[in-house]
């Protein structure tokens, strides 16, 4: 028993000793780790504040040099031609940007004074030419994500990776009439947001239909309705005299307002260019027609907005053809040709053959998703075109499946889709690159 005793007090006695836990000395060890390794995070965090900021000054120090030399290459455009220039506002293209530190970069610029003068401004080494001009420095690189950006001011801006230097957000591109005429395929049929200065029964939308070197023209999506028509100067007004097509008016209730070919204004006259070039005059009721279509007056008073110049009731027989061959790429296929008095024949092979309207469906305007038709016909059958054909009381028209050729003035089935003119050197702020447009 004695024994056993004694073999219990020892048991006892090593549990007492033997706890587990954190010792003074260790406590201490443990507390002078943490506070190195917090003043080493202080430290690193305040380098990478010093090498940030660093970066950033000397982002902004290359931005401010760059800028600096693409102004004097603009000088020397604006010297050499003796006007204003306009720079393609957007992304500047760039050779590379991957393991490189600097490299080339071109803008394109084009005269706001002189038509169909255009060149580019290269950062890079090089000798000017009459179009060309270079500013003897590449861009400066600071890995694959950098990009270089110009607005519609000529001023450069910076991006590296999310960062942006030289601007609160990266400039939109903008597009105007040059731009769309070299790329037809690209621009045409985008959507532009054209806003009325009238309250119409609806809010039509409208399309970038043709374009010349100075002037953009947009075209309405859709059939016009009748109380959105205007009426002449003499209070005349197109009615609807055919349900089943509640969008469709013919011409009978407008043609007293008009003496014919004499009732088109000078200026409108190039939408007939060869009609009036060879001389030709006319009394007939489809050149009265054709008349409303290019009163100006009465039509800009109705549909007036930003940025236009003045609009019309739809184009001529030679612009939706010469816009159809630009957007399709197949140069003066279609043609068109004033013949007699009355009006202009057409040709689909390149002026081989010329007819009255198209005889053969694979030459019918069918491409362009509706830019050039309107394939429902639940609201009319076909827009009226401004020109008359060499047919007697016809007017030129557009129909659902792409066909163009004629019909009489009175015809109950055929609406009508006005054409905006854009003011001259207007540009278009890019929504969504060759789709959508702002003004």
């Amino acid at each position: 028993m004695k024994t056993n005793s004694n073999f219990c007090k020892k048991v006892f006695f090593t549990k007492l000793t033997q706890k587990h836990g954190i010792s003074l000395i260790t406590l201490v060890i443990t507390i002078v780790v943490v506070i190195i390794l917090a003043a080493a995070v202080v430290m690193i965090l305040n380098n990478n504040n010093v090498l940030t900021n660093a970066s950033s000054a000397r982002y902004e120090t290359d931005r401010d040099s760059m800028q600096s030399y693409l102004e004097l290459a603009i000088q020397k455009v604006t010297l050499r031609h003796q006007g204003t220039l306009l720079l393609d506002s957007g992304e500047v293209a760039m050779d590379a940007t991957s393991n490189v530190k600097d490299s080339k970069g071109t803008i394109t610029w084009e005269s706001t004074d002189i038509g169909n003068l255009s060149g580019k401004i290269i950062f890079d080494e090089g000798t000017d030419t009459d179009t060309t001009f270079y500013t003897g420095y590449k861009l400066p690189v600071y890995g694959s994500e950098t990009k270089w950006y110009v607005d519609e001011n000529g001023k450069l801006i910076l991006q590296t990776g999310s960062i942006i230097y030289g601007a609160d957000e990266l400039p939109k591109p903008k597009i105007n009439a040059c731009t769309i005429y070299k790329d037809p395929q690209k621009y045409y049929g985008a959507y532009v947001d054209y806003t009325t200065t009238n309250t119409l029964s609806e809010k039509y939308r409208w399309r970038i239909f043709y374009t010349t070197n100075d002037n953009i023209f947009l075209i309405s999506e859709d059939y016009i309705n009748v109380a959105d028509l205007p009426a002449t100067a003499k209070g005349n007004k197109l009615a609807n005299t055919n349900t089943s097509k509640p969008k469709a008016e013919p011409f009978d209730k407008i043609i007293g307002a008009y003496t014919g070919s004499a009732s088109i204004t000078e200026d409108m006259k190039w939408f007939n260019k060869d009609y009036f070039d060879k001389g030709y005059s006319s009394t007939n009721e489809n050149m009265r027609a054709v008349s409303y279509l290019l009163d100006k007056v009465i039509w800009t008073d109705k549909f007036k907005g930003n940025g236009a110049e003045y609009i019309v009731g739809g184009p001529s027989l030679d612009m939706v053809l010469s816009s159809y061959n630009q957007f399709t790429n197949q140069s003066n296929v279609y043609q068109a040709k004033a013949t007699n008095a009355t009006g202009y024949q057409l040709s689909c092979d390149g002026g081989t053959n010329w007819k009255d309207y198209m005889q053969d469906s694979s030459k019918y305007l069918t491409q362009g998703d509706t830019l050039y038709r309107i394939s429902s016909t639940n609201n009319a059958y076909a827009y009226w075109v401004s020109s008359s054909p060499a047919i007697n009381t016809y007017v030129v028209l557009v129909r659902y499946d792409g066909y163009v050729g004629c019909n009489s003035y009175g015809n109950t089935n055929i609406g009508f889709r006005p054409l905006i003119c854009l003011k001259s050197g207007i540009s278009l702020k890019e929504i969504e690159e060759g789709k959508s447009y702002q003004i």
